[in-house]
């Protein structure tokens, strides 16, 4: 993260940026037995890969991706668009490089197969979560993804029109790949059903990637007010995502 940063801002924007990274209001989840934590390396071994075209790192960072959760298919997204705006030929490297980017999403669906009779085993248990997006929006994801956000402002609402604001800062400042990760990472969340209120169901995906503290340090870069507001901004939601973490539902809406 540190390089990325180095590679983009200047000495007190790194700062910045690392220091929301370590006080984000998801930093619960950074710190306990979620997949948050390993997303969010492998989006950074993916990132810096691409960066210094060490591509087989990139590919393993992928893998191990979507072997940790779906969304990290995201980041095989972002590999194949790479692939395209660098114009790589098709060659035997590119081809191992694209299988083992994919191989983590493939095994465990085979595992799913086996254990559970069900490829998609992973999408199909959410139900029991109320996570029925990806099984009921598969002919119509837009007007899926419109129903969860119009079912009423939550933390999950609030934090998916904050990351779509961030991905199209990203983009505007010409930080393409990481806008699409972005946009991605957060829209697939939300399709998903995860915006019922509940603490940071999706909310938890959507601000649990590089490239939104990139984003948001785009936003305060030239401004200490700004930096300031967010900083104690983090502070309070991070404060009031332990104690709901600790005390449990009763400090939920």
């Amino acid at each position: 993260f540190l390089y990325l940063s180095y590679k983009n801002f200047n000495e007190e924007n790194i700062k910045f940026a690392t220091l929301i990274l370590a006080i984000s209001p998801i930093n619960v989840f950074f710190s306990a037995a979620y997949a948050e934590p390993t997303l969010l390396f492998c989006s950074i071994i993916v990132f810096y890969g691409l960066q210094i075209e060490k591509y087989y790192i990139v590919a393993i960072a992928c893998g191990i991706a979507t072997a940790t959760k779906s969304i990290g298919g995201a980041l095989f997204i972002v590999f194949i668009l790479n692939c395209f705006f660098k114009k790589r030929s098709i060659s035997i490297h590119l081809i191992l490089q694209l299988l083992i980017a994919s191989s983590g999403i493939l095994i465990y669906s085979i595992f799913c197969w086996i254990k559970f009779n069900d490829f998609t085993q992973y999408i199909t248990a959410q139900a029991a979560w109320g996570r029925t997006g990806w099984i009921l929006s598969q002919d119509y994801p837009l007007d899926y993804l419109l129903s969860n956000i119009s079912q009423g402002f939550s933390r999950d609402v609030y934090s998916f029109f904050l990351t779509s604001f961030v991905s199209f800062l990203l983009f505007k400042r010409k930080y393409y790949l990481e806008s699409i990760y972005n946009f991605l990472y957060t829209t697939t969340a939300i399709i998903s059903g995860s915006a019922y209120g509940i603490f940071y169901s999706s909310g938890r995906f959507n601000i649990s990637t590089f490239a939104f503290y990139m984003g948001i340090t785009l936003l305060c870069y030239k401004s200490k007010l700004l930096k300031h507001t967010t900083l104690i901004l983090c502070a309070i939601f991070l404060l009031e995502s332990w104690i709901i973490w600790v005390g449990g539902n009763q400090f939920l809406d």
